[in-house]
């Protein structure tokens, strides 16, 4: 993999499946919901593309409220039936219609089925795929692990999701940095 830094010009943020009947059986839920809560309003704030995802929604119920998506009434909802988002078509005709933006982030469940299969599959397309590794989760910790090692072997850059957040800012002293410190220097942050 090509070393690269992440630029909001170049990024989409892809949630994947955190969804109301999956996420009980998700292993440290109420803190991926609130990372990628917080990944979400970055991304929004820089004005980052977003599209979140529901993996058999009758089946597994809709995104989890927590995840506040009713803030942001203009970000595609695609239901799938794929575990891999790059097979189904609604998915990458949306990601394809943001021209000039190969950097997607991804964050979501489960880290070792959608998420893995996500990623592998946006790598093989061509795309600079990154993993906001805590804001990614299994119901099992070894299948997380070894599926962020799989990813990462694979091309992916895996890091945390401050660190992505903080790539997207490239400097402190902006609008969209003092908008968004609060949420990184309150003590009780997860």
């Amino acid at each position: 993999m090509k070393p690269f830094i992440l630029d909001r010009a170049s990024s989409i943020l892809m949630i994947i499946d955190l969804q109301e009947k999956l996420l009980p059986f998700i292993e440290n839920a109420e803190r991926v919901v609130a990372i990628t809560r917080r990944l979400l309003r970055a991304a929004r704030e820089m004005q980052i593309p977003t599209l979140v995802t529901e993996q058999y929604p009758k089946g597994l119920g809709k995104t989890s409220p927590s995840l506040e998506l009713e803030k942001y009434p203009d970000i595609p909802l695609i239901e799938k039936i794929h575990f891999s988002s790059t097979h189904d078509t609604t998915c990458m005709h949306y990601i394809e219609t943001l021209k000039g933006r190969d950097q997607i982030v991804l964050a979501g469940v489960e880290a070792h089925i959608c998420v893995l299969s996500t990623a592998l599959g946006l790598l093989q397309k061509g795309y600079r795929v990154v993993l906001a590794a805590d804001a990614v989760s299994s119901r099992n910790s070894e299948h997380k692990k070894w599926a962020l090692e799989a990813a990462s072997s694979a091309g992916a850059l895996v890091i945390p999701e401050e660190s992505v957040v903080y790539q997207w800012l490239h400097q402190s002293g902006t609008r969209e940095f003092k908008n968004l410190l609060p949420l990184y220097s309150s003590p009780d942050r997860p």
